[in-house]
């Protein structure tokens, strides 16, 4: 079968599927037909099937207009895009329960998002965020992430895990108070790896961090810290006086637990 606009054919089909020549627009109505596009494998044994996009040139050019494409966009009708509005989003799910088909849902997800308001051609900030999780959803649902934020690429280039609001080239956020950066956060803004307390209320004693060096037992399976370099706070800290010592532990032959063998306290005396 052939289909023909101008005397030029547009769609054409054969024993083996369909070749359209030219672009497809699928207008959808979201409450009635919320798929536009919907490619099914059907067979249970076989390659599953995929989305394939190829660019063509007969030249060495490398831009990248000139490679296949996947285009995600966000068009907002009444006003320009703002700050965090999700422009694209790439979802991530399969069937829970048993093997029904309606069962699938989603719990993971990429998308792209504007890292400031959209204020001109020269001015779009966009950044990545990355969602890994364990509860599923269903396509479509509204004012929920498919999977909780796990890692953020910046406008910037900043990467964050942990957090949303990278202030360095890697800014890692644990679930307690711990924190890593690394950046040009150091003494005259030089590169700096930085292993922080995320506290505002520290107090003698507390660790600010720790540089550990370690390694598996003889059973190769638990890795576990062996040495250690720790930043300690030894007073309460407040703007302008954070009093800290440097400490170092090694472990004993014959022993599995670190012991601190050397202290530089905040007066500079070693100990």
């Amino acid at each position: 079968v052939k289909l023909k606009y101008d005397n030029s054919t547009k769609f054409e089909t054969s024993s083996t599927g369909a070749i359209v020549t030219g672009g497809i627009l699928c207008n959808t109505n979201n409450s009635t037909n919320p798929a536009g596009i919907f490619v099914k494998d059907n067979s249970t044994s076989g390659a599953a099937p995929y989305a394939q996009v190829q660019g063509h040139r007969s030249d060495g050019n490398n831009s990248q207009s000139f490679s296949g494409g996947l285009v995600l966009e966000q068009y907002r009708s009444d006003d320009k895009i703002i700050s965090d509005k999700k422009l694209g989003t790439i979802y991530f799910g399969g069937n829970h329960t048993d093997g029904t088909e309606s069962n699938i849902a989603y719990s993971a997800s990429i998308s792209g998002f504007a890292n400031g308001d959209f204020n001109s051609a020269s001015d779009m900030p966009s950044g990545l965020a990355f969602f890994t999780g364990s509860t599923g959803r269903d396509l479509g649902t509204a004012n929920q992430t498919f999977g909780d934020e796990r890692m953020r690429i910046t406008s910037g280039g900043n990467v964050g895990i942990g957090t949303s609001s990278p202030d360095a080239i890697l800014h890692i956020e644990g679930s307690g108070v711990d924190s890593l950066r690394f950046g040009n956060i150091g003494a005259s803004s030089n590169s700096a790896l930085r292993i922080s307390r995320d506290d505002t209320s520290i107090s003698s004693g507390n660790p600010l961090g720790y540089l550990e060096f370690g390694g598996k037992d003889n059973t190769g399976t638990v890795d576990t810290a062996h040495a250690y370099i720790a930043g300690v706070a030894s007073g309460t800290h407040a703007a302008g006086d954070n009093p800290t010592d440097l400490t170092f532990g090694t472990t004993p032959d014959g022993s599995s637990t670190i012991a601190e063998r050397m202290r530089i306290d905040s007066s500079g005396k070693v100990g």
